[in-house]
C-alpha cells in the first residue's frame, strides 16, 4: 500500500465533508462529522480510523505542518480549537459514539459544546 491509499479515509473526511463550501450542506464542523459517522459503513469508518493512525505515525514529528500541507485550503483543526492529535481523538469518539454520533451525544466532561477537548484543571483533582 503506497501513501497516497492508506491516507484515502482521511481525505475522503476532509475532501467529501470538510471542504471550503461545507457551509452549503452543514452548518458546523461538528454538524460535518456527526453527519460523516452516521452516513458511513463500518468499512470506511475503519479506513479513517486506520489512515488517522498511519498519518499519525508517518508524521509524528510535524504532525500540524503535514496537515497543513495536505488540507490547509479546505480544513484545519484549529477551527475547533483543537491540535492535529485532538481533532483525531474527537473524530473517535464520534466514530465510537453509540448514537452514531447524533448531536449531543458526546458526554459532556469530555468535550465542550464546540467540539474542543476540555482539558483536566491540576488544581481541580480529587483525590
Amino acid at each position: 500500500m503506497d501513501d497516497a491509499d492508506d491516507l484515502f479515509g482521511l481525505d475522503q473526511l476532509i475532501g467529501a465533508y470538510l471542504h471550503q463550501d461545507m457551509e452549503l450542506t452543514d452548518a458546523t464542523v461538528m454538524d460535518a462529522l456527526r453527519r460523516y459517522a452516521r452516513s458511513n459503513d463500518d468499512a470506511t469508518k475503519r479506513r479513517l480510523r486506520l489512515a488517522m493512525a498511519a498519518f499519525e505515525r508517518r508524521f509524528h514529528n510535524d504532525l500540524h505542518g503535514a496537515f497543513s500541507e495536505r488540507y490547509r485550503y479546505d480544513f484545519m483543526p484549529e477551527e475547533l480549537r483543537l491540535d492535529v492529535t485532538g481533532f483525531f481523538d474527537l473524530m473517535r469518539t464520534i466514530l465510537d459514539d453509540a448514537a452514531g454520533g447524533e448531536p449531543g451525544s458526546l458526554s459532556p466532561p469530555a468535550f465542550a459544546a464546540d467540539g474542543a477537548r476540555r482539558r483536566p484543571r491540576p488544581w481541580c483533582r480529587r483525590g
